[in-house]
């Protein structure tokens, strides 16, 4: 059977799709903040909150998470240096960069370049 949404669930899901859009099409930039998203979205920082913990995140550990599968797709389909991809995923450290990337995928972005690449 189908699941009933109810209106304000349906106006919570499209909330956290135009959340994750706005927050995507932002992650180049290592000033984007929690508040300033929920400003620009016309919500209160709490709701933005709640919405991300209805997918078991907080809008920065999905925008980690989102610049961290960026980067990995640009590490194997690009040959930007790691330092230049840092930056174009909004970490304003290389060796931040290195040091969460190596936690999340288990290896520095160029160890994953060359384990991964099929050049």
């Amino acid at each position: 059977g189908s699941v009933l949404h109810s209106p304000t669930e349906l106006t919570h899901q499209q909330d956290l799709r135009r959340a994750q859009q706005l927050l995507e099409s932002r992650m180049h930039d290592p000033d984007c903040s929690v508040s300033d998203a929920a400003r620009d979205l016309g919500l209160s920082v709490r709701h933005l909150q709640n919405l991300f913990r209805q997918i078991g995140a907080t809008p920065v550990n999905w925008l980690y998470a989102a610049r961290l599968d960026r980067a990995r797709k640009l590490l194997l389909e690009s040959d930007v240096t790691v330092s230049d991809l840092a930056a174009t995923v909004g970490f304003r450290d290389v060796s931040h960069f290195g040091r969460t990337f190596r936690r999340r995928f288990g290896a520095s972005p160029g160890e994953y370049r060359k384990a991964h690449s099929s050049r």
